[in-house]
C-alpha cells in the first residue's frame, strides 16, 4: 500500500520536531503508481510549502485518500484539501485561518507594510479558492471561515464540507509536536500540550520563524 506521513511541521522544524518538505513528497510520489493513502498530523508551517504539496497531489494521476491522524492546521490543512478522500479520525481537529508573516523584521515604513499585505492577501486568495472549490462555497465565505480562524472537529468539518468521512474505529493519534499557542483558537488541550515547549514566542519572533506562515 502507497502511503505517505506528513508529520509534525510543514517546511522546517522549530522545536526539534519531525518536519516534512514538498521536495520529500516530491521523491515519494515519484515512486509510487496507484492509490496512495496521506497520513496527516500537522500544526501547520510554511504556506508556500503547504501549497506545493498540495499541487503535487492534486497533480498525483492516482486516488488519493487523506487521513487525519490527529491535527491538520494551518498550510497541512490545505493539504488535506487534495484528498479524494478526507476522513477525519475519532477526536482529530483541522484550522483554517488567514496567513501570517512579519513585516520588514517587525518593523517598516507605510511602503513596507502594503508590500507585505499585498502578498498575504495574494497568499490568503489562493488558499481560500482551494478552500472554497473542496467545500462547495463561494470565496469571500472562505475568506471569512480564515479570518475567523475556524477550528473544526470531525463532524463539522464534515457538515462544512472540508471532509468527507469521519472514522470512529480508533481515537486519534496524539497531537505532532508543535507550539499551539499560535493559534488563537487552538482547543485549550493543544495550549495545554505546548506548555512543554516553554515560554511561549512572542508575535513578532513566532512570525520571524514561520514567515508566510499558514
Amino acid at each position: 500500500m502507497n502511503e505517505i506521513r506528513l508529520y509534525g511541521s510543514c517546511g522546517n522544524a522549530w522545536w526539534d520536531e519531525e518536519f516534512f518538505t514538498a521536495a520529500q513528497v516530491r521523491e515519494q510520489l515519484a515512486a509510487m503508481s496507484g492509490p496512495v493513502t496521506v497520513r496527516i498530523n500537522s500544526g501547520g508551517g510554511i504556506a508556500a510549502e503547504g501549497q506545493a504539496i498540495y499541487t503535487m497531489l492534486v497533480d498525483y494521476p492516482g486516488e488519493v485518500h487523506v487521513v487525519i491522524d490527529a491535527v491538520a492546521m494551518s498550510s497541512a490543512s490545505l493539504i488535506a484539501m487534495a484528498g479524494d478522500t478526507i476522513t477525519m479520525r475519532l477526536g482529530s481537529y483541522m484550522l483554517v485561518h488567514d496567513p501570517a508573516s512579519p513585516c520588514a523584521e517587525g518593523r517598516g515604513t507605510e511602503a513596507d507594510h502594503v508590500r507585505a499585505a499585498q502578498a498575504l492577501r495574494v497568499i490568503a486568495d489562493a488558499y481560500a479558492a482551494v478552500y472554497a472549490k473542496r467545500a462547495g462555497i463561494g470565496a469571500e465565505e472562505a475568506r471569512r471561515i480564515m479570518r475567523d480562524e475556524t477550528v473544526m472537529d470531525g463532524p463539522t468539518a464534515l457538515a462544512l464540507g472540508f471532509a468527507t468521512a469521519i472514522d470512529d474505529s480508533a481515537p486519534a493519534e496524539p497531537v505532532a509536536r508543535f507550539d499551539y499557542r499560535i493559534y488563537a483558537h487552538a482547543p485549550q488541550a493543544l495550549r495545554e500540550a505546548s506548555k512543554s515547549l516553554g515560554e511561549a514566542p512572542g508575535q513578532t519572533a513566532m512570525m520571524a520563524m514561520m514567515s508566510g506562515m499558514a
